[in-house]
């Protein structure tokens, strides 16, 4: 591992020069262990659970993905206000800024789980399930992730990649390991959905080794300016609601419109697509406090989001190219022969999520340098994009290319937004 840690962080070095490169690369190595895992994870759930209880996994996860908008919203806003105080080396400001949001935070959680659970019956009936505890189980995994959420914002806004990438790994592997028992054991999905709700909570504890100087630096005294992160929040809460629903959202529609085995098809090659759009995470887990912490010391960023964007299409291109070789191979190997009918939509996957995942590097630079221009366009096409599916769906392939041409298009209005501001 260390081998192959200064093997790419010399190559990178080249590219994106010392400072940005050592950071990358050790998160790129932590997520892309986490990827693996996860997508392990994917291919055993699909085999155990079998396409039809695999389809209800998808869409439970997809909806998870669009409910994780409000944690990611919490992470995001987390770390660009200790990004602010980690650029003045102002700890206490830190720690306050943990306790307080924890106390609101809590209530907040309290209320949504209670929500949740009343609208499970309702959900399981969308989704063609009988059973709500597997949403009600979701639930409890959504509020776990708020609160490790903000542990884990504290960390990227602190550049506390080595701890961060530790805790992600560590989350996964305990989430691979727990939910395969969990699945063996006869829980089906609520085990499968479940491990994530267990290994999150073991995650949150872990986060307080690094972060112990939280419970030293408290300043009762201190009060956070809490109007000025919710003023913020909201076009960040907006701008993740929008990529969430972009990426997602199409899961659930077909698994409303298709049948099972259709769906859970389908769910197979966007699994395969999503590796394009996580592969390239850990660029905007690093640029993102790197830019804040530039915008607040007024220093210009614009060569970091032109480093980002470059690695970024790099990557994603690589593994499009792959789908585009060897499809079937490729869906074999993850998801077994009784998936392989799904193997010729993975190469427009492939593409359209290129293009998600550069649109999110522009979301998130733009998030830290707090401009929001691109708020509207991104709010157009994702309305399009669900209005689109939801009349034009008479074969799967019709609904990939809707993604593909949406994410195309939306990426060429968001970067000449960015360029020209």
């Amino acid at each position: 591992m260390e081998k192959i840690y200064n093997i790419l962080s010399k190559l990178t070095e080249k590219i994106l020069g010392r400072t940005f490169a050592k950071e990358l690369v050790l998160l790129f190595i932590a997520i892309n262990i986490v990827n693996f895992s996860n997508y392990i994870y994917n291919l055993i759930m699909a085999r155990m659970l079998g396409p039809a209880e695999f389809s209800l996994f998808a869409s439970l996860i997809s909806i998870f993905i669009i409910l994780s908008s409000l944690i990611s919203t919490i992470q995001t806003v987390t770390t660009k206000y200790v990004s602010n105080y980690f650029a003045e080396k102002d700890y206490k400001s830190v720690s306050n800024f943990f306790f307080n949001s924890i106390k609101k935070i809590t209530l907040i959680c309290l209320i949504f789980f209670i929500l949740f659970i009343l609208a499970s019956k309702q959900i399981s009936l969308f989704l063609n399930t009988v059973s709500p505890i597997p949403v009600i189980v979701l639930g409890s995994m959504v509020i776990i992730s708020i609160f490790v959420s903000i542990s884990r914002g504290i960390l990227q806004g602190l550049q506390n990649f080595f701890h961060l990438s530790l805790n992600l790994i560590i989350d996964a592997i305990l989430r691979l390991v727990i939910g395969i028992l969990l699945v063996y054991l006869g829980f089906k999905n609520s085990g499968a959905i479940g491990s994530s709700s267990i290994s999150g909570f073991i995650a949150i504890l872990i986060s307080f080794i690094p972060l112990s100087f939280i419970f030293k630096n408290r300043n009762n005294k201190q009060d956070i300016n809490f109007f000025e992160v919710y003023k913020y929040s909201i076009p960040v809460l907006i701008s993740l609601i929008c990529f969430t629903l972009l990426i997602s959202f199409d899961l659930v529609l077909v698994k409303h419109f298709f049948n099972e085995l259709v769906a859970g098809q389908y769910s197979a090659a966007a699994t395969m697509g999503k590796i394009v759009i996580f592969i390239p995470g850990a660029i905007g887990l690093v640029m993102f406090p790197k830019v804040a912490e530039y915008h607040k010391k007024n220093l210009n960023s614009i060569d970091i989001l032109k480093k980002s964007l470059f690695i970024t299409l790099i990557l994603c291109g690589v593994v499009t190219i792959c789908y585009f070789l060897f499809p079937n191979f490729l869906i074999r190997i993850m998801f077994g022969k009784v998936y392989e009918n799904s193997a010729y939509l993975i190469k427009f996957f492939g593409i359209a999520m290129t293009f998600f995942a550069l649109n999110n590097i522009l979301i998130l630079y733009n998030l830290s340098i707090e401009k929001f221009k691109f708020i509207f366009p991104t709010i157009f096409f994702t309305i399009l994009q669900i209005i689109f599916i939801y009349f034009f769906h008479s074969s799967l392939i019709q609904v990939i290319l809707v993604l593909l041409f949406n994410s195309l298009v939306l990426f060429a209005v968001n970067l000449i937004s960015t360029l020209v501001s």
